[in-house]
Parts: structure tokens; sequence; C-alpha cells
């Protein structure tokens, strides 16, 4: 009877040994993952970060653009010749 109480615990050794082992392998591809996880969200908010900053910067260089342009043919109205004047002929 001993051999067998001593072989019912050996296998319940084995046993419990093979499932912590196959559990804990999980645990750890899991953790592996979610850091995995993690880092890429980290990637897009520093992506959504760099956009954002970018705004402000977009924003004011179309403003530039557009004073520009408004200013543009105003100054250079001011410095062109005007038209020249049409001579009338008299018609007989």
């Amino acid at each position: 009877m001993r051999t067998h109480g001593m072989k019912s615990l050996r296998d319940l050794s084995i046993a419990l040994a093979v499932f912590l082992t196959i559990t804990g392998c999980g645990y750890n591809k899991l953790q592996g993952l979610d850091e995995e996880v993690k880092g890429a969200w980290g990637e897009v908010q520093n992506q959504y970060q760099r956009r954002a900053d970018l705004v402000p910067n977009l924003v004011s260089t179309v403003k530039g653009a557009a004073n520009f342009e408004q200013e543009t043919p105003r100054g250079s109205s001011k410095h062109a010749a005007p038209p020249p004047r049409s001579k009338s002929t008299p018609t007989h």
C-alpha cells in the first residue's frame, strides 16, 4: 500500500509541476503581449501629439500666405504704370 501511496503522490507532484509550468508560460506570454500593446499605443499617442503640435504652425503659415496674397496685388498696382490713354481721331 505504501508504494501505491508514493506513486500517487509522485504522479500528483508531476501533474502539479506540469500545470504550473504551462500556466506560468501562458502568463509570461500575456505579459509580453501586454507590453507590446502598450508600446504600440504609445507610438500612436506620439503621432497624435506631433500632429496636434503642427496644427498651430500650419494655421500661422496659411494666415501668412493669405496676407501675402492680399497685399501683393495692391502693392504691385501702386507701382504699376498707368494704362496708356487712347488717342481719339476725329472722323469726317
